[in-house]
């Protein structure tokens, strides 16, 4: 494939700077829906071939996987979407660290992968742990390859990698299932996914890395990437503690129920905060010099982050009831109050998130991290607390944390970038609104419509009702946010390659609704 400019990095030149963001957002949302999509797709088929504990191990297995894989893809290639101006030199700094690591740190899963299932008491977890070490060192060659194109917001090459890695792993995973290979086919779909993923990621980017180590660029990147590498290593361990603390206390049986439970929450939020910071970053990073466009354009983005995630959200929250058995089978009713309370932990995480994008884009990841150390040693000191009580008690902890959390990071976005909370919250106000009267609706309906078990048709008939609810009534109170949406969809995307922008207010997507 031809670059689209001829410098790596930059994104292609011709179209208005908005143009790109609304077209990041949508190529960006589409690979996250797709993926996403097949993920659930092959999940839920999974799910009802393979029992609690296959799930119970993968899970376990990924509380060190993803501690290790966050080494590899965050930090050092974060530098190369948020810097300013970025040299070959300083992307190849970046693979190099990337890939180095990357290969410590598979040597690492080799010997510690059997301390651990001593650890879990659970045998099969050390040679699930040596085969998925070859994610890691798979992860550290397509990690600065997906780091450039994001700062070319080259979204729709990242959709195609996606698309075609979760459908490769997905029918890999679901072969090996039915052949009765039990957690074998979880371990297979992982490997077939990372696979997948590099091959498309080198089929697609133009750019190649060059055997040269500058020690200059290195520590450039490495000096900013640190922090962010603490900050999201932090939000890590608050992330996934949970299932730590879990699987030490209850066993692989209980963390496969919370595992499901959770696997919507995941679902949801790298569809909608993924998709936010995968397109925030490098858009708020161009701004950073420019106070007053990056706090418009960050506002703007929140405003329809809250749009998007609010409903989903507290849909699932109401509708889980169905979503498990109609999904997954009968067999997985203990996960239902567990995704009903981490719903509402998604609905309140997804805001701070977008902060801790923005204080990335702004150079200033330390200011988070400071934060997630508090949040995350409640979270932890909550977890071993209540552990006792079942998993229902685990996710409440994540709930109350979430909800402490939401003063905390209005008052950090007053601080840094003097966005007053009444600024901040009146940018979520309509999505504020739309959902409590959506629950008004789902409250009574779930309430007066009695059914024995689980029925496909009342889960379709209260998405249709909650989703109309909400749709109606954000209509109805920021009328102007849909019709500057609509705009900008024209001119990103329906209008081509060659559109320009029309709007006169360059800043950002849209202003959102006084």
């Amino acid at each position: 494939m031809e670059p689209q400019n001829g410098r790596a990095g930059e994104p292609e030149r011709g179209a208005p700077f908005r143009v790109h963001t609304v077209r990041g957002l949508f190529w960006s949302g589409l690979q996250r829906t797709g993926g996403q999509a097949i993920g659930l797709a092959a999940f839920i088929v999974l799910s009802r071939v393979l029992p609690p504990t296959d799930f119970g191990i993968l899970a376990l297995a990924n509380v060190y996987l993803l501690v290790v894989l966050l080494f590899v893809e965050q930090g050092v290639n974060q530098a190369v979407i948020q810097r300013h101006s970025l040299s070959p030199e300083h992307l190849d700094a970046a693979f190099s660290v990337s890939l180095g690591l990357a290969a410590v740190l598979t040597l690492l899963t080799l010997v510690l992968a059997a301390p651990l299932s001593r650890l879990f008491d659970e045998p099969t977890l050390e040679p699930v742990l040596r085969w998925l070490s070859l994610t890691v060192l798979l992860s550290g060659s397509r990690a600065t390859q997906t780091a450039v194109l994001q700062r070319q917001m080259r979204f729709r090459e990242l959709a195609v990698r996606t698309t075609f890695a979760e459908g490769l792993g997905g029918v890999v995973g679901i072969a090996m299932a039915l052949g009765g290979l039990g957690v074998w086919s979880l371990v297979g779909q992982a490997i077939a996914r990372a696979l997948a993923g590099v091959f498309v990621l080198w089929r697609v980017s133009v750019w190649r890395p060059h055997l040269r180590v500058a020690l200059g660029p290195v520590r450039e990147v490495t000096r900013f990437g640190l922090p962010v590498l603490g900050d999201r290593l932090v939000a890590l361990v608050q992330g996934k503690a949970d299932d730590l603390v879990i699987g030490l206390v209850l066993g692989a049986t209980a963390l496969g129920y919370y595992a499901v439970g959770y696997r919507m929450l995941t679902y949801a939020t790298m569809l909608l905060a993924g998709t936010f910071q995968a397109v925030s970053l490098p858009v708020l990073s161009r701004l950073q010099h420019d106070l007053p466009r990056f706090r418009h354009t960050f506002l703007t983005m929140v405003h329809y982050l809250a749009l998007a995630a609010f409903p989903v959200f507290v849909g699932i929250a109401f509708v889980a009831p169905e979503i498990v058995p109609v999904l997954f089978g009968p067999n997985w009713s203990p996960s239902i109050p567990v995704m009903q309370v981490l719903a509402l932990v998604g609905a309140a995480k997804v805001l701070p998130l977008a902060t801790a994008t923005a204080l990335v884009a702004q150079g200033r990841p330390g200011v988070q991290l400071r934060l997630n150390l508090v949040t995350t040693a409640l979270a932890v000191l909550g977890f071993v607390s209540v552990v006792g009580r079942g998993i229902v008690a685990v996710a409440s902890v994540h709930l109350i944390v979430a909800v402490l959390a939401i003063p905390l990071h209005a008052g950090l976005l007053h601080s840094v970038f003097d966005i007053r909370p009444s600024v901040y919250f009146r940018a979520i106000r309509t999505a504020g609104v739309g959902v409590v009267l959506m629950g008004a609706v789902l409250l009574p309906l779930t309430t007066v419509w009695s059914r024995p078990q689980a029925s496909l048709l009342w889960l379709v008939v209260a998405i249709v009702v909650g989703a109309a609810t909400y749709l109606g009534a954000t209509y109805l109170l920021g009328r102007s946010s849909y019709d500057r949406a609509r705009r900008a969809l024209q001119e990103g995307i329906l209008a081509g390659p060659g559109a320009v922008a029309t709007d006169p207010e360059p800043e950002g997507l849209a202003r959102p609704s006084p």
